[in-house]
């Protein structure tokens, strides 16, 4: 049964933090300017717990935990890069993990792993039944509030994308194949066996029973390249037979022995045969444990995992500017198919137009270029991919193409191209050398926009720059740029949570630099609003007036009669 929770639990006379201190020592851990004052401030108070009312059952079941402190936890455990183990206890012994999470009392209940994993898995179930990711909706939200609080301007925006590895190891062709049959013969049923073992032909059933044994390890260090390319073989025998009798929707380790066949051989005269390796394709599946993940190469480096990308505000007029999107996709997909979930996020969240987008050459494309132009968005990203042309390409009062030659600077004679289709698009035609060259309509914008691009100053072009610092601020704590985590959804809650830290570590530094001059010495409960039923019993607020008056006439040296 869902159920709303308190912004601050009641707080308790005798287990209050706040009464196991002196009035000095109060006023420096309550002081607003504190990180988990304001954590609790900008974050978790903001959290809106209606968004997880579908994961509960509306009539039955126990109540469920409050949901902003689950939701608040999520965030600061990848803040602070903690195992889960160390977490979960400096969320009990920590002071400054209780006022984080809104919790007054050393006695507050924490959560426990469980309900903490349980609230992870219906959120999964949800998105994948409804496309709604809830941990994204959570930092739309905040990230509105905090835009109109502080009266950021989004119209200007950057983005840039970055690569993360999923928590795999980095698998040869023959040890995907091993560990994928393995995984899908161990982690079958008896029955299931049964029916692959009479399939099999008592050979293959010794070498299958091998593979339960062994490591793919141990058998590419024990093997010559020729043995391997044997093993290959026999092994998509053994696979083809089984996915021949037992069909995919078996399990989901059936499903992705029978995706890793397709994807690695091809049936010639009813023989399993290896593909070249030409033939493979980079959205392969990398690991049985992440069949997600995706293979990318960029450079010298090479990434098993997922794409990131990040979009935030950019106008120097701002103060302040906050990362105001993210998007998770695999690794393969390339940086041009982020520009329109950027453009309409951005939309979204800021509630008005993005006159201009600043990213790097890579993002450009004809198809986006066009999404800005119907945005009235102006795309600035600096230097386009590859060379630019010899050829200068302008348009005279009749239409007609003329041509120019910047080496030369002399003008070449372009004649259009009849085409038998009159829908096709334009075609010129010219000659530079002995072979006829061919300009399309694609060509001629590609040249305008590039001399337009040049005309920027440079200090507008190297407004995007500083979106590498937000990808470095969003993947500190990721080891060799892997992450702990398998699988795409919990790369989403992971993106979406650093968005949150560091947004609110901004947000902290900005309000740092004008501190207040004397800090509220019961800040937390000056906040407790009582029209929201977060009121205080009678008896405790009489105890706390005795205890000040006690204090005060300490302080004076007065002393109460007897």
């Amino acid at each position: 049964m869902f159920r709303k929770s308190r912004a601050y639990t009641q707080p308790s006379l005798f287990s209050n933090i706040r009464f196991q201190f002196s009035d000095s020592v109060a006023k420096e851990i309550e002081s607003p300017n504190k990180w988990y004052i304001q954590f609790h401030t900008q974050v978790t108070s903001q959290i809106d717990e209606d968004l997880f009312r579908p994961l509960f059952n509306s009539a039955h079941g126990s109540p469920n935990s409050p949901i902003r402190v689950l939701i608040a936890m999520m965030v600061l455990k990848e803040a602070t890069g903690m195992s889960e183990v160390s977490f979960f206890e400096d969320c009990r012994m920590n002071m400054k993990f209780h006022y984080a999470l809104g919790l007054l009392n050393f006695d507050d209940p924490i959560p426990t792993v469980a309900t903490y994993h349980n609230l992870r898995r219906s959120m999964k179930k949800y998105e994948a039944e409804t496309g709604i990711d809830l941990m994204e909706a959570v930092f739309q939200k905040i990230t509105k509030s905090q835009i109109l609080e502080f009266g950021i301007s989004g119209s200007k925006v950057r983005i840039d994308t970055t690569l993360i590895g999923s928590n795999i190891k980095y698998l040869s062709r023959y040890e995907l194949i091993h560990e994928t049959l393995r995984v899908a013969y161990n982690k079958a049923n008896k029955k299931t066996n049964i029916l692959i073992d009479s399939i099999l032909s008592d050979e293959e059933q010794q070498l299958l029973l091998e593979l339960t044994k062994l490591s793919a390890d141990n058998v590419t260090y024990s093997s010559s390249s020729e043995e391997i390319q044997a093993r290959l073989q026999k092994l998509g025998n053994i696979i083809y037979k089984i996915i021949r009798h037992i069909p995919s929707t078996f399990s989901e380790y059936m499903q992705v022995l029978h995706s890793v066949f397709h994807q690695q051989y091809e049936v010639i005269e009813d023989e399993a045969c290896l593909l070249p390796k030409e033939q493979l394709k980079a959205s392969n599946i990398q690991s049985p444990h992440d069949t997600e993940s995706h293979y990318h190469k960029k450079g010298e480096s090479t990434v098993k995992g997922y794409t990131v990308g990040l979009f935030e505000t950019c106008d120097p007029e701002n103060g302040l500017n906050l990362l105001i999107g993210a998007k998770v996709e695999p690794a393969s997909v390339s940086d041009v198919d982020f520009v329109k979930p950027a453009l309409e996020m951005s939309q979204e969240i800021l509630g008005q137009n993005i006159e201009t987008l600043h990213s790097d050459g890579a993002f450009y494309s004809p198809e986006n270029q066009d999404i800005c132009e119907q945005n009235g968005t102006t795309h600035i990203f600096g230097r386009m991919a590859g060379y630019a042309s010899s050829l200068d390409y302008a348009f005279d009062e009749d239409g007609n193409l003329v041509v120019t030659c910047l080496k030369t600077n002399q003008l070449i004679p372009a004649v259009r191209v009849n085409t038998k289709n009159p829908d096709a698009p334009p075609k010129w035609r010219i000659k530079t050398g002995k072979k006829p060259r061919y300009i399309t309509e694609e060509d001629i914008k590609s040249n305008i926009l590039r001399k337009s691009q040049a005309n920027f100053p440079k200090s507008v072009l190297n407004i995007r720059n500083n979106v590498e610092a937000s990808i470095c601020h969003v993947k500190q704590p990721c080891s060799n740029d892997k992450t702990r985590f398998r699988g795409i959804y919990k790369h989403k809650l992971w993106t979406f949570a650093r968005c949150l830290w560091v947004n609110f570590r901004r947000i902290l530094k900005y309000l740092n630099k004008i501190k207040p001059k004397t800090a509220p010495l019961y800040p937390i409960i000056q906040q407790v609003n009582i029209n929201e039923h977060y009121r205080l019993d009678i008896f405790s607020i009489f105890c706390i007036l005795c205890i000040k008056t006690l204090n005060i006439c300490r302080k004076m040296k007065l002393f109460l009669p007897q």
